[in-house]
């Protein structure tokens, strides 16, 4: 369930385990839990949408040595994940060892981490560890000597977990509190043992709230987890909390000029698959780094574009670059400033395009004949890189955080080896030469990667660490953190990969160490109706297993899509098989066969279905439906074909029937797809009886007329906004009913919400109520939520009621029906 801590009573102490933080780290181990029988909270200091600017004063930090990027401390559901680009990386062996006089390696082994992304990771769209294996030898530039690569994957779609993961907060063991700053741990001490009883929490309005658990995981950021450790005065006899702070500071170091060119498909440069991309770093060999005693920086080769230098379409650029990533954060003042930034540096408008144009005639050269060397260096886990706390303090009071950090001597002089190594292989294999840009390389170096590490530091000995190998606070008996403040080391690889590792490992530890009195949640019997599902995209995730998991008497059989991953519904985790691997042994058991795919793979999915006997089949097919003349044939092997138009089936259409003259007018303003619209005023205008036929349609622009067979008529205004949409119910006593107050004599539908959840939808005097398991489907609500607003919730009761139907026998919506909504809504 979601809820804003506004609404939280002052203090709620019902949670096995409270998880701060909703990114990568915090929200993995949730995902992880939420099958456990725990009651698992989330606390979320920013909002559910990216860019909402209630707490964008909240990410103030001040910064000594390198600036910490404002976009690196997102706050919101999702974290950082909202803004990172996908790349990832184990890692290397030498990060984990002992390194005398550098630090003392890291409590757990690389295989360890490595079978928690070989088990799990697919959940996460993170490959296999064997797919980071890409031997030097094979590299066409192999000759190269003194140099090791490091394979890179890179998410060419970015998980961004906000979008991915929100529906799990349907589920009634797993919540999700946002406008929720943590602002302080409250302890408890018994007999020398310190607990943590409460986190202090401050709603957006600034009212204290405290929210009790078993168990609290810090999984915020590295630089606020430590802030909140700092600010609630754990114990730390050692003075460990806040110190070795990491980060890989960036930076363009070099130019390479190659005396012949090399392909741009070249695996040193970026090359693109169908879900992944990869690239290949080049670093120091672990055992040069083990007897020189550098550290694992790594460098990158990016295509140069070589276009002239335009300095005024940089300044523009680069204004327009802060105003698209500071104006959903930044006050009305501000944004402002921003935007006559731009204005003022238009003159290097000219010079944007020219470069746009030369970029995009480059790329498509198949050749290079230069790169930008790009390096990520490691930084020294320093006692004297530090968080500490300022005397300047945020809106609620408390102190925001110093970061201390900067390049060590070491970490340059690591650079200063590797360019050299590179210089010099180039020279002697003549395959180019490498010109160093100009300016020192620590202030080239000195560019936040937003890879924030350390603070909370993993390790064995308290006098060196703050958490031990399972990630407990040594010195707090019911306290773990997460994320990529417990890195004992850097290295130089992308954090998320080893961040949701670790969080996997912590979400198992969990388990076993805080076994809860209700029972897991267990998957429906085997004797009940399977619902064998094909597509695992948005629909699927959100609507369709949430519901099916929700109807009595069914179970998911399985899931099929293009690749293998894996799909966290509210009972179970589905392991999503790939559709080479549907069978007849997969098929056979199962009456229903959900095909929830876009229209253009529809045909391929059928043929791929009917290769095996459907002839006892009911198929069900998203909407838009559509019936081409080759589809036909495929329709006919099932012996029903159901379209799910979730929309006929809303909850609330019931109080329109017979509650007044029948309604004759139906207007939707922004308020749903054309299709969706139809189909909702189709069942609108049977009044309870058969749905009528669609008599005409005619369309203009953004506007849709439909006329009924019955004499009612439709207008649909586009394109759909959910947050602005209204619809209104002309009855033929001219009783007007609607989905907002426009006027004191309208009769309004309004949702019945009670401790979160919509019961109900009353309108007047009349209700209609929602059984216990589309309470559940409907999520949270609010008082302000309206039958639009929350339309797309609600339509997940409506599919709810339409697969009830179904499995009573009737023939739900039909074919036919779904085929003649497209057309009315010029789909065909």
């Amino acid at each position: 369930m979601k809820f804003d801590a506004y609404k939280l009573p002052s203090v709620v102490n019902d949670y096995d385990v409270c998880i701060i933080g909703s990114g990568p780290a915090g929200l993995t181990v949730a995902l992880e839990l939420m099958h456990s029988g725990q009651r698992i909270c989330v606390l979320e200091s920013g909002g559910l949408n990216p860019g909402e600017r209630e707490n964008a004063d909240l990410k103030d930090v001040e910064s000594r040595g390198i600036v910490i990027r404002a976009d690196s401390r997102e706050r919101g559901l999702g974290g950082t994940s909202e803004t990172w680009s996908g790349f990832m990386a184990p890692l290397d062996l030498v990060d984990f060892e002992a390194r005398p006089g550098l630090h003392e390696g890291w409590p757990i082994s690389p295989p360890e981490i490595a079978s928690h992304i070989d088990r799990k990771g697919h959940r996460f769209s993170i490959p296999p560890s064997d797919q980071f294996e890409f031997g030097d030898e094979s590299l066409p530039l192999a000759s190269l000597q003194g140099l090791h690569s490091k394979t890179f994957q890179v998410q060419l779609k970015p998980l961004r977990f906000r979008k991915a993961y929100e529906h799990a907060f349907l589920s009634p063991h797993l919540d999700l509190i946002y406008g929720a700053t943590a602002t302080k741990l409250l302890k408890a001490e018994s007999d020398g043992a310190v607990t943590v009883e409460g986190v202090e929490v401050l709603d957006r309005a600034g009212n204290k709230h405290t929210v009790g658990a078993k168990i609290f995981v810090l999984a915020a950021s590295a630089i606020e987890s430590v802030r909140i450790a700092l600010h609630s005065e754990i114990k730390d006899p050692h003075d460990q909390i806040g110190r070795n702070f990491m980060n890989h500071p960036k930076g363009n170091v070099a130019k390479i000029f190659f005396s012949a060119p090399i392909s741009r498909d070249h695996p040193l440069f970026l090359t693109r698959g169908k879900k992944f991309g990869r690239y290949i770093g080049l670093r120091l060999p672990d055992e040069n780094q083990r007897k020189q005693g550098h550290l694992n920086a790594y460098l990158r080769l990016e295509p140069a574009y070589d276009f002239p230098d335009r300095p005024h379409a940089d300044r523009l650029s680069s204004a327009f670059r802060r105003l698209k990533r500071e104006r959903g954060e930044a006050g009305t003042g501000k944004r402002i400033q921003l935007a006559w930034n731009v204005v003022v540096e238009l003159r290097g408008l000219p010079g944007v395009i020219s470069k746009a144009v030369h970029r995009a005639k480059a790329k498509k050269q198949k050749f290079v004949t230069s790169a930008v060397v790009r390096c990520f260096t490691e930084m020294e886990p320093l006692p004297e890189n530090r968080i500490t706390l300022s005397e300047k303090k945020d809106r609620f009071g408390v102190p925001v955080p110093t970061v201390a950090h900067a390049n060590s001597v070491l970490s340059v002089a690591t650079v200063e080896a590797l360019l050299s190594t590179l210089k010099e292989s180039l020279a002697t294999t003549g395959l180019g030469r490498v010109e160093k840009l100009p300016g020192e390389l620590g202030t080239l170096l000195a560019n936040d990667a937003s890879h924030h590490l350390g603070g909370l530091r993993m390790g064995s000995d308290p006098k060196t660490s703050v958490v031990d190998q399972n990630l407990k606070f040594h010195n707090v008996e019911n306290l773990y953190a997460a994320g990529g403040a417990v890195f004992p080391t850097g290295g130089s690889a992308n954090p998320t990969m080893t961040v949701i590792a670790l969080s996997i490992r912590l979400a198992e530890k969990l388990r076993q160490l805080s076994p809860s009195k209700r029972p897991a949640v267990q998957a429906p019997r085997e004797e009940s109706a399977g619902f064998l599902i094909v597509g695992a995209g948005r629909r699927v995730r959100e609507d369709v297993v949430p519901t099916i998991e929700n109807l009595r008497g069914s179970h998911v059989a399985g899931i099929y899509s293009t690749s293998k991953h894996a799909l966290y519904g509210l009972n179970d985790v589905y392991e999503v098989a790939p559709l080479s691997e549907l069978n007849e042994d997969a098929i056979s058991g199962q009456k229903y066969l959900y095909v929830a795919v876009p229209p253009s793979q529809l045909k391929q999915v059928l043929e791929l279905l009917t290769r095996f006997d459907c002839a006892n089949k009911v198929l069900i097919v998203d909407t838009p439906a559509i019936l081409e003349t080759d589809l036909k044939a495929l329709y006919s092997k099932f012996a029903k074909v159901v379209v799910a138009e979730d929309c006929a089936y809303l909850p609330w259409i019931p109080l329109l029937k017979n509650s007044y003259a029948p309604v004759e007018r139906i207007e939707f303003n922004r308020s749903g797809f054309a299709y969706h619209a139809v189909a909702l005023g189709r069942a609108i205008a049977a009044n309870g009886g058969a749905r009528p036929l669609i008599k005409s349609s005619r369309t203009r622009r953004d506007r849709t007329t439909v006329d009924f067979s019955n004499g009612t008529s439709m207008a649909i205004v586009g394109p759909r906004d959910y947050r602005k949409g209204t619809m209104r119910f002309v009855a033929a006593d001219d009783t007007v009913v609607a989905s907002h107050p426009f006027h004191d004599t309208e009769v309004v539908i309004q949702p019945v919400v009670e401790n979160g959840r919509c019961i109900a939808f009353r309108q007047g005097p009349n209700s209609v109520s929602l059984s216990d398991e589309e309470v559940i489907l409907a999520g949270s609500f609010s008082s302000e939520d309206s039958i639009v607003s929350r339309m797309l919730d609600i339509k997940r009761v409506g599919l709810h009621r339409l697969l009830s139907e179904l499995l009573d026998g009737d023939d739900a919506y039909t074919l036919s029906e779904g085929v003649s909504d497209a057309k009315a809504a010029k789909i065909h």
